[in-house]
């Protein structure tokens, strides 16, 4: 309990979440048919290409997935880390991937990420990987 509070008063530091804009984001179904969507809240904050915040939430009594459109149209052409502040996850993904198709993420029943966005050059030799094979996390059953 004493490391989570630790980490929680690490990310209320981070400038994005203390001046940043905030802004509610749209969550939509990660597969056909998928009402689990329906449990999910996503918001960002945002000071400047170089500082921003990402939480989402699965606030339902069950297992679920969703798509998170991120608003940052800067992402094209660059990988994004999403390094977890709150836990050990991290991701990296391509922001054209990103801008079309969301942040595919799978949490289980009340679980979270809150991620700082950590902008990368892209590769530039082909070999970038896509961000599509999923990380592991401390969660289970959960993708980002």
């Amino acid at each position: 309990m004493q490391e989570f509070y630790r980490q929680l008063l690490e990310v209320l530091r981070l400038p994005a979440l203390r001046h940043g804009d905030w802004r509610l984001l749209e969550c939509t179904a990660a597969g056909a048919d998928d009402p689990t969507v329906d449990g999910f809240i996503a918001f960002s904050w945002e000071l400047g290409p170089e500082a921003r915040g990402l939480v989402v939430v699965n606030y339902a009594a069950r297992k679920g997935c969703c798509r998170v459109h991120l608003p940052f149209p800067d992402l094209a052409g660059h990988r994004t880390r999403f390094e977890g502040r709150l836990g050990s996850a991290s991701y990296e993904r391509e922001g054209d991937a990103l801008l079309a198709e969301g942040l595919t993420v799978e949490l289980p029943a009340w679980g979270y990420h809150v991620f700082e966005l950590v902008p990368e050059e892209a590769e530039s030799d082909g070999s970038a990987d896509d961000g599509s094979s999923g990380a592991q996390n401390d969660a289970p059953n959960s993708r980002a």
